[in-house]
């Protein structure tokens, strides 16, 4: 299961929607989103915390496998451990 699909598996067991999914290859990407109606946003992976700025004005920000900085919550995992444990498992 990908960081994407258990994110949006929580939040439907905790009664929240999902409305959109975006994927960024580049800045020319976030010009679609209309950044007034995110009630919050996960960012997987690294997004330069300034384009994140240019798209929405929301706090409720939380970064998953990487820094924004001391101003968002994150979530970062170990891979190396999570690989040698499934490795084990087998």
């Amino acid at each position: 299961m990908s960081i994407r699909q258990g994110i949006e598996n929580e939040c439907e067991k905790q009664g929240i929607t999902i409305s959109k999914v975006y994927r960024f290859m580049d800045e020319s990407e976030m010009n679609i989103i209309d950044g007034h109606q995110l009630d919050g946003l996960f960012v997987i992976g690294n997004v330069d915390k300034d384009l994140i700025n240019k798209i929405t004005q929301t706090k409720n920000i939380v970064s998953i496998d990487y820094v924004l900085g001391e101003d968002y919550d994150s979530v970062m995992f170990d891979l190396r451990k999570a690989t040698q444990n499934s490795l084990d498992h087998f």
